[in-house]
């Protein structure tokens, strides 16, 4: 689920916001809200986080440390994206298929609410693509505290 959720933003970043570069998710809780709210389903923390680190640790999503530059004082937030080796295990393991109605719940749910919070979406991707200094981390912060899904670069 995680690597589909994965998937499906990226899917729809640059389906929808017509992105071109692979944004980052900032932190696992975006997913968790992904999910959650697109699959109806409450994940217990403990068990979301241990899953979070078993796709890190199969190498098919790119997760670590929230980077410096975007002033973000808690160290254990992570910024994470699927890689080309997740997209692939998604492929390989057919699982647009065998998983298909996870996957349109996922893509349903994203597709929606990126239309509806579109504006903020294109503001903080236009300013993820910029230099990041003092004030664009900013500006991202603020940006993101309105979105339940953020983003980074």
């Amino acid at each position: 689920m995680i690597l589909l959720a994965l998937y499906t933003v990226d899917l729809v970043l640059k389906q929808e916001g017509k992105a071109q570069y692979h944004f980052y998710i900032l932190d696992d809780d975006s997913i968790g809200h992904l999910m959650g709210e697109a699959l109806g389903r409450i994940f217990e923390p403990g068990l979301l986080k241990y899953a979070f680190i078993a796709v890190d640790e199969a190498k098919l999503v790119y997760r670590f440390t929230a980077a410096k530059k975007f002033k973000i004082r808690d160290d254990r937030v992570k910024q994470l994206r699927i890689n080309s080796w997740g997209r692939e295990y998604i492929l390989e393991s057919k699982l647009l298929d065998t998983q298909r109605d996870i996957f349109e719940a996922l893509h349903s749910y994203f597709t929606q609410y990126f239309r509806i919070h579109q504006p903020v979406y294109a503001n903080v991707c236009a300013i993820l693509l910029s230099e990041i200094n003092n004030q664009s981390a900013e500006q991202i912060q603020s940006l993101n505290n309105l979105l339940d899904i953020k983003l980074l670069s």
